[in-house]
């Protein structure tokens, strides 16, 4: 390396408040979970999101589970999940998964990076990003208008469909729109959260920083079996007001959120 780009890459005095105001920025925009093991056996867990407040309200709302971790072993085991809170990505395409398919399947996926709505400092609204759904070759697609106004409420983005489609072809065509954490899906990584569009609609969607941990060996990107929220641990972040939870697992084998592992 030239000595130019050595000098040119040091950090001087000056900037350090500034480097480390980009570090703090950087550690608040993650949200961490800390799970201990002390069931006295190894154990598995997998992490799914509470689905979005969509309105109008949406059909056929799919969650898949976002995080999964097996065989932590027991006693001295510990686990770490770890959450973007942003970039958050908007999602469309087709899904196949039949009600006997173990995985969900998603083909033509487009993704679109979002800002949700906001106050500003002067307690104004700062509208949230809005997307075009349209269909290209019978597959949902966003269209490509920067020039489209933001009209997002807060805490939300919002997605118009057009009547290019109807409400058969959306269910026959598996169509969806969604919420994903990435931007680039595989195998490994999905949308948390999908439904099936209706035509001609102007959807405001509210992620949700409610999440579920669950105890048992699921695959990534399957769908979260109904009534699984119901058997498994809330982390309810607007609740906690925290971005770092543990999580405990005792013998009985129940999870609870707790603050401090010495606490009776």
């Amino acid at each position: 390396m030239r000595q130019d780009d050595k000098r040119q890459r040091q950090v001087t005095p000056e900037q350090q408040p500034q480097q480390r105001r980009l570090q703090e920025a950087k550690l608040t925009m993650q949200r961490n979970i800390t799970i201990t093991n002390a069931t006295g056996s190894p154990q598995s867990y997998a992490l799914f999101s509470a689905p979005p407040t969509v309105t109008p309200e949406a059909r056929s709302m799919r969650s898949s589970f976002i995080l999964v971790l097996r065989g932590l072993a027991s006693a001295t085991g510990q686990a770490f999940f770890t959450l973007p809170k942003e970039p958050l990505y908007a999602v469309c395409g087709v899904m196949y998964s039949g009600e006997s398919t173990v995985e969900m399947q998603l083909d033509v996926l487009d993704t679109r990076l979002i800002q949700l709505g906001r106050t500003a400092d002067d307690s104004s609204l700062v509208p949230g990003t809005t997307l075009d759904l349209i269909i290209r070759r019978q597959t949902p697609t966003f269209a490509n208008r920067p020039d489209i106004p933001p009209s997002a409420k807060k805490g939300c983005f919002c997605i118009r469909t057009s009547s290019e489609f109807s409400h058969n072809e959306a269910r026959a065509d598996d169509y969806v729109v969604g919420v994903s954490l990435f931007k680039k899906l595989s195998r490994h990584f999905g949308p948390y959260t999908t439904f099936r569009p209706a035509p001609g609609m102007e959807y405001q969607v509210q992620p949700s920083n409610k999440f579920y941990l669950a105890i048992g060996d699921y695959n990534m990107r399957s769908r979260v079996p109904d009534g699984l929220d119901k058997r498994s641990l809330l982390i309810d972040f607007d609740v906690l007001e925290l971005d770092d939870v543990q999580v405990y697992h005792n013998e009985q084998g129940r999870l609870t959120v707790r603050s401090d592992f010495n606490e009776d």
